[in-house]
């Protein structure tokens, strides 16, 4: 599955893989050349390669939630389009600056509420995070990197813990 995923990457974007032996090669060579503008390291997603890179990764991360057993479910309305662009914008913003007008923690709440009712709890939460490992791992993303987008992920977590609270004092009541 990995290779299919980069080699669909590689067709559509070319040589970089964010965080690889690849993305540095290229960095590198840029830098030789007096091309600085390659990857700018003030944030995350600058150092994963860019918007372009952060498309294949989610591809390959919603790839691999829709076809978890114990996720599918939570996705048999949906509209694909309108997840993999949701998907990019969470993951931009959370992988660069997170408007202060954004309160990061009652929105995702509010867009999961619908969920919650169905039994979404952190254990698919877990999930959910396995995958995006995995899709990173996949795309060889430097461990580094890989441990700050963790950072930035795990905290979220107790947001599906109390979703999932809240809703089945709702559905006790």
């Amino acid at each position: 599955m990995a290779l299919k995923i980069f080699k669909r990457w590689k067709a559509k974007y070319g040589v970089r893989v964010f965080g690889s032996k690849a993305a540095k090669t290229v960095m590198e060579s840029d830098e030789r050349n007096g091309n600085n503008d390659s990857f700018d390291n003030g944030f995350l997603l600058d150092r994963l390669g860019g918007p372009q890179v952060l498309e294949c990764l989610v591809e390959a991360f919603l790839d691999r939630v829709l076809l978890d057993d114990k996720l599918m479910d939570f996705f048999k309305d949906t509209d694909l389009r309108v997840l993999t662009l949701h998907q990019k914008r969470f993951f931009t913003m959370a992988f660069t600056k997170i408007p202060e007008s954004v309160n990061v923690m009652i929105s995702i709440k509010n867009h999961h509420k619908h969920l919650f009712a169905q039994g979404l709890h952190e254990g698919h939460f877990d999930l959910v995070v396995q995958h995006l490992t995995a899709a990173m791992e996949a795309l060889e993303v430097d461990k580094a990197i890989m441990t700050e987008a963790a950072r930035i992920v795990l905290p979220l977590r107790v947001i599906f813990e109390e979703g999932a609270k809240e809703a089945k004092l709702a559905q006790d009541l």
